[in-house]
């Protein structure tokens, strides 16, 4: 891997993972048609560590009110920031329970470009039906309900499999319980904070238990900052263009990609 392509890899993370189209599967692509091996798995981290950042940064009010909510649940003082950090919580269940069973019983072919371009195609048009359909969601409705949670964690599930994206799922749930599109989205990418920063919080601990080797310190830290970079600005415009967008483009692109994906079947 070359330092541009490293960047490039960095771009793609941080742009797409802020987006409902699947930032798996792009890196993926990508590396397959540059002829690269698969990310090694300190590479992915800090790809992850990156877009990550980007997030706490863009959310850090409402980050800050998680963490006072995690102390408050932790003390037991009821409060409306402990209500918060239950009710993300509760969202992420299901993926931490199906997830978990899903890696220990089953064999799913993560490369099958049928199944991914399948997915991509499929929840495209799950998201502009639940998008066009809540064209008349509640208005000024920002506060999600830990029933609505419970549901959007179960659409979290999903994303177990390749080309759905974790946004996309949970967009598209909120969408459908008729919450407006600059919430649905706001809601979908903090709740996604706690099950990434766990994620990379436990593969960080190979780093320093010497079970997993940094090879090259400058590709992983050029992926890890233009992730963020890129991640950042992404937040920014997606923030002022969901004020009066809908999610169409992100459905068009999704099907076209799925339909790239097929025509490039030897590559996988």
């Amino acid at each position: 891997m070359t330092q541009l392509q490293a960047i490039i890899l960095g771009i793609i993370q941080g742009i797409t993972e802020m987006l409902p189209v699947s930032s798996s599967t792009h890196l993926m692509v990508f590396s397959r048609l540059q002829g690269l091996p698969n990310q090694r798995l300190s590479f992915d981290i800090f790809l992850n560590i990156g877009s990550l950042l980007a997030v706490v940064i863009f959310f850090w009010p409402q980050v800050w009110d998680l963490i006072k909510g995690g102390f408050a649940f932790i003390l037991n003082k009821k409060s409306k920031n402990r209500d918060m950090f239950i009710t993300i919580v509760v969202a992420n269940i299901p993926i931490i329970i199906f997830g978990g069973l899903a890696e220990a019983f089953f064999d799913v072919d993560f490369h099958s470009p049928i199944l991914i371009s399948s997915n991509l195609i499929i929840f495209a048009v799950i998201l502009w039906l639940c998008d066009k359909e809540s064209e008349n969601a509640i208005k000024n409705r920002t506060d999600v309900s830990r029933k609505d949670a419970i549901f959007t964690g179960i659409a979290q599930v999903c994303t177990i499999m390749p080309g759905v994206s974790r946004l996309g799922a949970c967009f598209s749930m909120l969408r459908y319980l008729k919450y407006p599109r600059l919430e649905a989205f706001r809601f979908s990418i903090i709740m996604s904070i706690l099950p990434v920063s766990g994620a990379c919080f436990l593969k960080t601990l190979k780093i320093f238990t010497g079970s997993l080797i940094i090879e090259n310190w400058t590709m992983v830290s050029l992926g890890c900052v233009f992730s963020f970079l890129f991640g950042l600005v992404t937040l920014f415009a997606m923030d002022s263009f969901l004020k009066r967008r809908s999610m169409l483009c992100f459905v068009v692109y999704r099907i076209l990609f799925g339909i790239f994906i097929l025509t490039q079947y030897k590559i996988f």
